[in-house]
């Protein structure tokens, strides 16, 4: 049944992330993936719309280092989340956000891991950046990032 008068109504808090967070939608187990907070966090919330219900992750193992702001997108053919988390090019907080780069991670929410894919680092720090996407038809990553503004692809093997 469609609704005559389309009214957003909140479902959920999602309130242990904060602000300057990214969410994916990981359609292979039908659950909204949380991550990042301007606190710094490399914690993993979940949303589940079929009972309204959100949780954190326990996540044990390796994990990124903390972050905020990431772009994200759930790779449907790797079944994973791809994160991309600033790294600063020195020993400087990653709070003050200095240039660096930009690591990629990926964030398998079944087996509740994280893995850091290794050689697919940017040469600058991507900022407070959400335009990251999956190209399904392709089959590539899409970013659009960088001053002045490129668009960037990674291929996952």
């Amino acid at each position: 049944m469609r609704e005559r008068n389309p009214v957003w109504r909140r479902v959920a808090s999602a309130s242990q992330t904060g602000y300057h967070t990214n969410a994916v939608y990981d359609s292979r187990r039908r659950l909204v993936v949380i991550a990042g907070g301007n606190r710094l966090s490399n914690v993993i919330v979940v949303y589940d719309p079929s009972v309204h219900r959100e949780w954190t992750m326990p996540t044990p193992g390796v994990r990124p280092p903390a972050f905020e702001h990431p772009p994200m997108a759930f790779h449907e053919r790797k079944a994973v989340t791809v994160v991309l988390i600033d790294r600063p090019a020195d020993d400087t907080p990653p709070i003050e956000r200095r240039p660096g780069r930009t690591q990629t991670w990926l964030y398998d929410a079944t087996a509740d891991v994280w893995s850091e894919l290794t050689g697919a680092e940017l040469p600058f720090s991507c900022g407070m950046n959400y335009n990251l996407h999956y190209d399904a038809i392709h089959d590539l990553l899409l970013l659009v990032a960088e001053d002045p503004t490129a668009v960037w692809a990674l291929k996952l093997p």
